[in-house]
This record gives C-alpha cells, sequence and structure tokens, in this order.
C-alpha cells in the first residue's frame, strides 16, 4: 500500500499451463538422470575460474615483484602462466588442476622470496635505527644530578 497516495497494488500469479503428476514425475527423473553431468559440467567450471584467478593474481604479483624477484623465477612463472592458459584452451580438466598446481608452486617460492627480503630490509632499519638513537643519546653527554634553590625576585 502506498503510503502518500493511499493505493494499493496486487500481483497475482497464476499458472495457465498447470503440469500434470506425470510431468512433474518425469521433470524430476530427468533432473535425476543429468545429475553427474551437471557436477562434471560444475567441477569443469570452478577449475576453469580458479585457474583464470590464478594467472590474473599471478600476472599482477611479478609486476608487483619488480627487483625481488630473480630473473629465473620470473621466467618460471611466466612459463607456468603460458603453461597453464595452453592447458585451458586444450580444455582437459585434469591437465588444468596440473599447470594450476605447478603455477601456485611457483608463485608460493616468490612471494617467499618476497617475505624474506622484506623481513631483512625491516631488521636492518630496525638495527640501523637503533644504532642512530645510541649515537644520538651518546652525543648529549653524561647526565648529571644538581642542586638548585629557587631564587624570588619580588622581595
Amino acid at each position: 500500500k502506498d503510503l502518500a497516495t493511499k493505493k494499493e497494488q496486487r500481483i497475482t500469479i497464476t499458472a495457465p499451463h498447470k503440469l500434470s503428476q506425470e510431468e512433474i514425475n518425469a521433470k524430476i527423473k530427468d533432473a535425476e538422470r543429468f545429475a553427474a553431468e551437471d557436477l562434471k559440467r560444475k567441477e569443469e567450471i570452478e577449475v576453469k575460474n580458479a585457474a583464470d584467478s590464478l594467472i590474473y593474481a599471478s600476472e599482477k604479483m611479478l609486476k608487483e615483484a619488480g627487483d625481488v624477484a630473480t630473473k629465473d623465477q620470473k621466467e618460471k612463472i611466466e612459463k607456468a602462466i603460458a603453461d597453464l592458459k595452453n592447458a585451458q584452451a586444450g580444455g582437459e580438466i585434469s591437465e588444468i588442476k596440473a599447470k594450476t598446481e605447478a603455477l601456485q608452486n611457483s608463485i608460493y617460492e616468490l612471494s617467499s622470496a618476497m617475505y624474506q627480503k622484506a623481513a631483512q630490509q625491516q631488521q636492518s632499519s630496525q638495527q640501523g635505527s637503533g644504532q642512530q638513537q645510541d649515537q644520538a643519546s651518546g652525543q648529549s653527554g653524561p647526565t648529571v644530578d644538581a642542586d638548585y634553590e629557587v631564587v624570588n625576585d619580588k622581595k
């Protein structure tokens, strides 16, 4: 009911061609008969989508890796990407799975190298900043305790 105009709208859905019980049973049998094919097709689609996602992520990681990735690592990943694309074109699910796993292993090697290098840089920067702080505190000289007296000039 529309509050502004106070008009009420209704929708009624009716089936002009109702299915008989025999037709319903036939459709259920068809669904059961094609269930295995549907599952196989679903698996194919999921494997291909996973491969596409991995290819995209791998190409992006290669661009972001920059100098961290060695030439051999880059070539290995690029070859694995090309192999996976060729496997996708062939359409054989077992081959796509194998090539996807090979690409994942190559990416894991690169990502672990990237994280190791980042950790080393962080450690060296922390050690460097710690030495700078020690040098800065050393330049101020030794701390001396002193007694003081408050002088009141208003007297």
